[in-house]
C-alpha cells in the first residue's frame, strides 16, 4: 500500500489535507480540474449521472489509492466523487503532479501504472454488472477477490456499498449470499467467507502500481 510518505518532496510540500464525512461530496462530474486526490483512510465512490438522473457507479477507491488522475488531461472531472465512509484525503495540485512526473520517472510511473489498473478494474466491474443472475453476479464478484481456493478471506466493506459496485440491492445481495451458501459454494462466518469453487484468474484491488514506487 503507497503512503504519502513516499510521494517525491517537491509534491508533498503542496498538499492539502481534507476530513470528509459520509455523503459529502468531494467534486462533481463536470467541476473545473484543479488537483487529483490520494485518499490516506476511508472509502471513496466514484460514479455518474446520465441526462435521466440515473446514478451509474464506477469503482470504489481505497486505502493508499489515487483517483481523479483523468484531471490531468481533462479541463473537468469526468465524474463525481462521493465520501462512502468517513475519509482523510490529501489533494495535489495538477501542476505540482504534473511538474513531479516530469522530474520523477519513477513517480511518473507509478501513478500511469494506477490508472492502467483502474481502467481495468472498470472493465471488470463492468464484466461482472453484465451478468444477469444476481446469483452468479455476486459468484463472479466473490471470485475476482477471493484468495487460493479453500482459504478464508474478511470482508470489509458493508452490504450496502458492496450492492452498490454490483448493481444490486442489498436485500437482493443478501438472498444471493444465503443460495451460494445453500448450494454448498461458500460458507460464511460473520464477515468471513471461504469459497469451495473459482478459477485462477482475480482481480486485485492492491496492485503492483503500489508497490514498485520508491521515492529517489
Amino acid at each position: 500500500m503507497l503512503s504519502i510518505e513516499q510521494l517525491p518532496d517537491g509534491l508533498r510540500s503542496g498538499i492539502r489535507n481534507l476530513t470528509l464525512k459520509s455523503g459529502q461530496i468531494l467534486f462533481y462530474q463536470e467541476d473545473p480540474v484543479d488537483a487529483i486526490f490520494f485518499l490516506r483512510s476511508g472509502l471513496v465512490r466514484l460514479l455518474h449521472y446520465t441526462e435521466g438522473g440515473e446514478e451509474v457507479n464506477h469503482y470504489l477507491v481505497h486505502e493508499g489509492e489515487f483517483f481523479g488522475e483523468v484531471a490531468l488531461v481533462l479541463d473537468r472531472y469526468a465524474c463525481t466523487a462521493v465520501v462512502d465512509t468517513a475519509s482523510q484525503i490529501c489533494l495535489l495540485p495538477k501542476q505540482k503532479v504534473l511538474q513531479a512526473m516530469q522530474q520523477d520517472s519513477s513517480f511518473a510511473l507509478m501513478l500511469t501504472g494506477q490508472v492502467a489498473h483502474h481502467l481495468h478494474m472498470t472493465k471488470i466491474l463492468l464484466e461482472i454488472r453484465g451478468i444477469r443472475r444476481a446469483r452468479d453476479r455476486v459468484l463472479r464478484y466473490l471470485q475476482n477477490i477471493a484468495p487460493v481456493r479453500g482459504e478464508t478471506f474478511q470482508i470489509d466493506q458493508t452490504f450496502k456499498t458492496i450492492a452498490q459496485e454490483l448493481n444490486l440491492t442489498p436485500e437482493t445481495l443478501s438472498r444471493a449470499l444465503s443460495q451460494l451458501e445453500e448450494e454448498g459454494i461458500i460458507e460464511r462466518r460473520h464477515r468471513q467467507i471461504i469459497l469451495s469453487h473459482h478459477p485462477t484468474f482475480r482481480l486485485r484491488r492492491n496492485g503492483y502500481y503500489n508497490q514498485t514506487y520508491k521515492s529517489s
